[in-house]
């Protein structure tokens, strides 16, 4: 489970990029998403029901903004289950000048946080609203 990191340059005042992460962000991934899984012991089938919630966070200043979301899983009847938090992406951003600002973006492999990484990263450019897909 390794992280990847971009980093990029937005051609749009850092207070932008910022608001519009900080908004897209809240209004697609503050959300409990459930998720089943079909295993099969000696051939006998099980199904177990779980869930993922999506917490996002922003501690936004003049001269930096941080965002990110964590993922807690969750059992059948929506209890934590004591697991490691999940950081499902990080994004720094900066101020880079008039009108630009400076963006790093961190995110663990495995969907949807791909999937997710992409839509951060346009919602910071200003080239889209739409909101990702959370299915794994």
């Amino acid at each position: 489970s390794g992280v990847h990191v971009e980093h990029f340059e937005i051609p749009r005042p850092f207070s932008e990029a910022a608001r519009q992460v900080k908004q897209k962000t809240n209004e697609c991934l503050k959300v409990t998403m459930k998720h089943t899984s079909r295993t099969s012991t000696g051939g006998i089938p099980t199904t177990s029901v779980g869930f993922t919630r999506y917490e996002p966070f922003a501690n936004i200043s003049a001269s930096k903004a941080e965002i990110y979301v964590i993922e807690t899983y969750l059992n059948s009847r929506q209890e934590d289950t004591g697991q490691d938090k999940i950081f499902m992406f990080l994004l720094d951003l900066a101020p880079a000048g008039k009108n630009k600002a400076k963006a790093d973006l961190y995110y663990t492999w495995g969907e949807p946080r791909p999937r997710t990484a992409k839509a951060v990263r346009d919602w910071a450019n200003g080239k889209g609203t739409a909101c990702p897909d959370l299915a794994p």
